[in-house]
């Protein structure tokens, strides 16, 4: 929730789902899938893609850090976790994995497995 990136501090899923709502002219009413599900490749790039992207870690992110995990499950979009362990700020290394890939078990804690949605 206090991750930013050039556009600002990362916007809350319900706050996010506002925005598409608005953007595509329905009401609030629609779930944030059913509201993704309008979005034009261009809308995608545009107000998910870009908008999540080159994410600075805010304090609650680099928490995450401190700690040596198996294994961290995300449905998020943006790239902080990514960019927090990439500037060394994890005890771990991290791997992510897409949640279509193969699973394979890490045997060392060296090595943080996050699983992206």
């Amino acid at each position: 929730m206090d991750s930013h990136n050039k556009w600002g501090t990362l916007p809350s899923g319900n706050i996010f789902k506002e925005t598409l709502c608005k953007l595509k002219g329905v009401g609030t009413g629609y779930s944030l899938q059913r509201v993704f599900s309008l979005l034009t490749p261009a809308e995608i790039s545009e107000h998910l893609t870009k908008r999540f992207s080159g994410t600075v870690p805010g304090d609650t992110a680099k928490l995450i850090g401190g700690f040596v995990w198996k294994r961290i499950f995300s449905w998020n979009v943006d790239d902080a976790l990514e960019n927090l362990y990439r500037a060394g700020g994890g005890r771990q290394d991290m791997a992510s994995i897409h949640f279509t890939d193969p699973f394979e078990d890490s045997n060392t804690l060296a090595e943080l497995q996050h699983k992206r949605a």
